[in-house]
């Protein structure tokens, strides 16, 4: 007997409600409410960054710091102001997220399926700043896997998705420049000039749009630029904690058996190219990951 592929409307209703409902319980978890006012430190400055936005500030000139124009959406405190702004980009965000999600989740079977949605509901999606560094990473993952293939509008929302989580947080802007770099690299290893011009073009230019949207000026990029990254550099000495030894050497194990895994799989791919970008975006996630959690080792 011959396999049928399955097309979607051929799809048995049982599945489609499942994955409704799986697609509506990330969708839930990932969104959130935004913060209420306080006066501790962290809420004030993430409600002053609504009132840059109000203000159209200029970051890199009048306002220096690691946040970008739009990081008053991750911040998500509210202070009176942009409350609907603030809604929104919840629901988007925890919409396309759920959505991308699936799309890995499909491809898995089994435990591994299951364990890969657990990790996302019972932890990833606690904590933003983890969540999305996951989804940043997950979306470079992705471009690497279509290198090679035809250039689709999927492939270009994904890098202007890129461009958009980059204008909110100086730590996504590295990232994604990280893969933009990684991918790029890997296309004009492959002699595919077109891939590699549309990947840059793409990301510089949604990333400019962005920016211009929200009243900055393009002048100012390299001074904010500039500016996050001497920030960034001083930020041992700033905020450096020093936390128990449990948790430092727990993570130091798990990343050691993480570079082991890496190295194993890089060794045993035979197309090393494409295997080399895959280990060089986890390394620089898992390196960003260090930094943030164990250099500001406090809750």
């Amino acid at each position: 007997m011959q396999n049928q592929s399955i097309t979607p409307s051929q799809t048995p209703p049982r599945s489609r409600l499942d994955r409704g409902l799986l697609y509506l319980l990330l969708t839930t978890v990932i969104f959130s409410f935004p913060n209420k006012p306080s006066f501790d430190l962290d809420a004030s400055w993430r409600m002053a960054l609504s009132q840059f936005f109000i203000d159209g500030l200029q970051f890199g000139q009048d306002v220096v710091f690691t946040y970008g124009p739009l990081g008053f959406v991750m911040g998500k405190t509210y202070s009176g102001l942009l409350f609907w702004s603030l809604l929104t980009w919840q629901l988007f965000a925890a919409l396309s997220f759920a959505a991308f999600l699936m799309l890995w989740g499909e491809r898995l079977a089994g435990w591994p399926r299951i364990l890969f949605y657990a990790f996302f509901v019972l932890f990833a999606a606690g904590y933003d700043d983890a969540l999305y560094m996951l989804m940043i990473a997950l979306m470079g993952l992705e471009l690497v896997r279509r290198s090679g293939q035809p250039w689709r509008g999927s492939s270009a929302l994904l890098v202007a998705w890129l461009a958009l989580l980059s204008t909110l947080k100086f730590t996504n802007l590295t990232l994604a420049s990280c893969i933009i770099v990684v991918t790029t690299a890997l296309a004009l290893w492959h002699h595919r000039r077109g891939e590699a011009i549309r990947i840059t073009a793409w990301y510089g230019g949604a990333f400019l749009v962005v920016w211009m949207l929200c009243r900055q000026s393009p002048l100012n990029i390299p001074a904010y630029l500039a500016n996050s990254w001497f920030i960034s550099q001083g930020y041992q000495e700033a905020m450096g904690i020093t936390g128990p030894d449990k948790p430092f050497w727990t993570g130091l194990v798990v990343v050691t058996i993480l570079l082991i895994y890496l190295t194993h799989y890089w060794l045993t791919q035979k197309e090393r190219p494409r295997a080399t970008a895959y280990s060089a975006i986890l390394v620089a996630l898992l390196y960003l990951g260090w930094k943030h959690g164990f250099i500001r080792a406090d809750g």
